[in-house]
């Protein structure tokens, strides 16, 4: 029996499951809502012990009312105790970074706050397991600087010239 994948789900791929994206076509969507049913039919997932990722899908969803598939993602609200679905880790607040965890490197300086949060658990987390996004360009430099400091980051890239289906729904770890 294999171990489970552990992924850590961004905020806009559950976004772009529910079409709450403009400019994104239905094949992105598609392609969003399959990633998350494999997650949460086969996978598992990381969170801070906070619930500040939590606390973010619920602010930017409708768990109680939505039918849409990032809706559906309620799943981790339901799993965040089951230990066979989800990794609950500690993050340390720190002032200048956000987080303790988060990398302390000045090519990082204006890396999205909001953002900061799902690398810090990446980081924290024994495993260190891939950062599940959506991105509608292309991975900026200033990522990079994350995957060298040894955080994976799988995502469905949509990039410029709209090749929605970069990725056939399962993601690619970016090294």
């Amino acid at each position: 029996m294999t171990t489970p994948v552990t992924s850590i789900v961004d905020t806009n791929l559950v976004l772009v499951a529910n079409g709450q994206h403009q400019g994104v076509s239905l094949c992105c969507v598609a392609v969003c809502s399959l990633r998350l049913q494999a997650i949460m039919q086969q996978e598992r997932i990381a969170l801070d012990d906070s619930f500040r990722i939590l606390n973010e899908y619920q602010h930017k969803t409708q768990p109680k009312r939505g039918n849409r598939p990032g809706d559906a993602f309620v799943w981790a609200l339901r799993n965040n105790a089951n230990s066979a679905k989800c990794d609950l880790v500690p993050l340390q607040e720190q002032p200048d970074r956000r987080f303790k965890s988060f990398p302390d490197d000045s090519d990082l300086v204006n890396f999205d706050a909001p953002d900061r949060m799902f690398v810090a658990v990446a980081a924290v987390h024994p495993a260190h397991p891939p950062h599940a996004t959506f991105s509608r360009i292309k991975i900026p430099n200033i990522l990079q600087h994350v995957i060298v400091r040894g955080i994976k980051k799988r995502g469905i890239f949509a990039g410029d010239d709209h090749r929605d289906d970069f990725v056939a729904g399962s993601g690619v770890t970016v090294a």
